[in-house]
């Protein structure tokens, strides 16, 4: 699975892309990260949680990319 997250300051869009089908699956929230963290700043990265059980993920690639917002 390849997974893309773009966020536009107003809006996220997930899509992600099973790369055995080609097949793709697209969901956008509307959602001010800066009004949810209650911050100017914030960290991203990886998590997880199972409730008891164990799960192995390989991250086998990450890009981030940054561009300015016009306002």
């Amino acid at each position: 699975m390849v997974a893309n997250i773009t966020y536009d300051g107003a809006t996220l869009t997930l899509t992600l892309t099973d790369q055995t089908t080609s097949k793709t699956f697209t969901q956008s929230f509307a959602v001010n990260i800066r009004a949810a963290v209650n911050a100017n700043s914030a960290y991203m990265g990886f998590t997880g949680g199972t409730g008891g059980y164990t799960a192995a993920q390989k991250i086998l690639n990450w890009t981030y990319t940054q561009t300015a917002l016009t306002q």
